[in-house]
């Protein structure tokens, strides 16, 4: 199976901007952007990156959104298999500071908690998230050499709109809609929950946890700065997709009557 009318591939490290990546390409997309959905049983405890979305949920995803163009996930990788059945997409994902990272991403999970999370209990399923999201090892030359065989674009968390502009190729009417076009911000913690949260993180050596992210944040840094050309790949200017907030809606409507009903049904 091969699905040539998908262009674009995003995979969603968690707490680095994915959110708003999910919107551009939803305003851009409309019902062709799908957010794949995998469904697990309440007791599965195994890590994001060993529940890849593989050759079952796409199949299941086109028998239910055939003229998808765009697809992200938190469970998306650039498996041999998963590159054979897009070959002409372009995957990306989007690194963080990963120290920033880190930190808020325990705090989200305090928030949905609603308390204090043992953080090294936490934090060691989660060390070195990155590595393990996108090639599946925390091992930092592998790594590597997965995101080049895979030839897959990062984007830095820290200059987000500008590299958005050179990943979609957007035309001025974009690039001039991308600053306006940011959802609202998710509601800030609990002062008193955000307090406990900083005095257990000002005893912890974070480093450690994100030892082989850093080398990886690094390299990536390092290689946007040395290579003017990074995002310079055959693809045509985007004329015919412009940002707008109406297939924002539209998605939203298909994602929620259409798509997550007939997903979770298909799987019983």
């Amino acid at each position: 199976m091969s699905q040539k009318n998908i262009k674009y591939c995003f995979i969603h490290i968690p707490k680095t901007g994915g959110t708003f990546i999910n919107y551009v390409l939803r305003s851009l997309f409309g019902i062709r952007h799908v957010d794949v959905i995998k469904n697990f049983n309440e007791k599965d405890s195994l890590p994001v990156w060993e529940k890849a979305v593989g050759l079952k949920d796409i199949k299941k995803i086109f028998k239910l959104h055939p003229f998808v163009n765009s697809i992200a996930s938190h469970f998306l990788m650039p498996t041999n298999e998963m590159l054979k059945i897009f070959p002409n997409a372009i995957w990306f994902s989007v690194l963080r500071s990963p120290k920033k990272r880190i930190i808020s991403d325990y705090k989200d999970k305090c928030r949905l908690k609603n308390k204090i999370v043992d953080f090294y209990s936490w934090a060691e399923k989660r060390k070195n998230l990155e590595l393990k999201m996108l090639s599946g090892k925390s091992d930092i030359d592998y790594c590597i050499n997965y995101i080049r065989k895979g030839n897959i674009k990062i984007l830095l968390q820290e200059q987000l709109n500008a590299d958005i502009e050179l990943l979609f190729n957007f035309n001025k009417i974009n690039s001039k809609k991308l600053t306006s076009l940011k959802p609202k911000n998710v509601s800030s913690l609990e002062k008193e929950l955000d307090e406990a949260i900083r005095e257990q993180l000002q005893k912890i050596n974070i480093d450690f946890y994100i030892d082989n992210s850093k080398i990886l944040y690094e390299y990536i840094r390092k290689k946007r700065n040395s290579n003017q050309n990074y995002f310079k790949f055959e693809k045509s200017e985007m004329k015919n997709n412009i940002l707008n907030r109406k297939n924002v809606f539209a998605n939203k409507i298909y994602r929620n009557l259409i798509y997550k009903p007939l997903s979770l049904f298909s799987s019983r």
